[in-house]
C-alpha cells in the first residue's frame, strides 16, 4: 500500500491556495480600482478605496513571501492565511457582483464582475447608477 507523504500535500495546498488567493485579490484590484485614487465624499468610494489597498496589501505580501522567497522555502502554514483570504475575497466579488445594476448582471459572473463596466469611463463619471449607492 502506497505512503502518503503528508508534507508534500501541505506543500501542494499551500502553492494551490497562494496563487488561488493572488488571482482572487488581483481581481478585487481590478474592480475597486477606480476608487484607489477617487473623491472621498461617499462611503463607498472610502469602503472601495479600501479594498483596493488591503488587497494589494495582500498581493504583495503573497509575492514576496510565497513567490520570492517561497515555493520549496516559504511556510506552508500560510496554507490558513490564503483560505481566509479566499474565503474573504468571495465575499468581496460577490459583494461587487451585487452593485452592478440587476439589468445588466446577467451578462456577468462571480470571476467577470471585476471587469464590469465594459468601458472603464463609464464607472469614473457616474456616481448615482442603480445600485452603487
Amino acid at each position: 500500500m502506497p505512503t502518503i507523504d503528508i508534507q508534500a500535500l501541505v506543500e501542494l495546498a499551500w502553492q494551490i491556495t497562494t496563487i488561488v488567493a493572488l488571482v482572487i485579490n488581483m481581481l478585487l484590484m481590478w474592480a475597486f480600482r477606480a476608487y484607489a485614487t477617487r473623491g472621498r465624499d461617499r462611503a463607498v468610494a472610502h469602503l472601495g478605496c479600501f479594498v483596493f489597498w488591503v488587497c494589494l496589501r495582500a498581493a504583495g505580501r503573497s509575492i514576496w513571501w510565497d513567490g520570492f522567497t517561497g515555493f520549496g522555502l516559504g511556510n506552508p502554514s500560510n496554507v490558513i492565511w490564503h483560505l481566509m483570504m479566499i474565503y474573504a475575497g468571495y465575499h468581496g466579488l460577490m459583494g461587487f457582483y451585487l452593485l452592478i445594476p440587476a439589468a445588466e448582471r446577467k451578462k456577468y459572473n462571480l470571476l467577470t464582475a471585476a471587469f464590469y463596466p465594459r468601458n472603464p469611463l463609464r464607472r469614473v463619471h457616474s456616481d448615482n447608477e442603480e445600485g452603487r449607492d
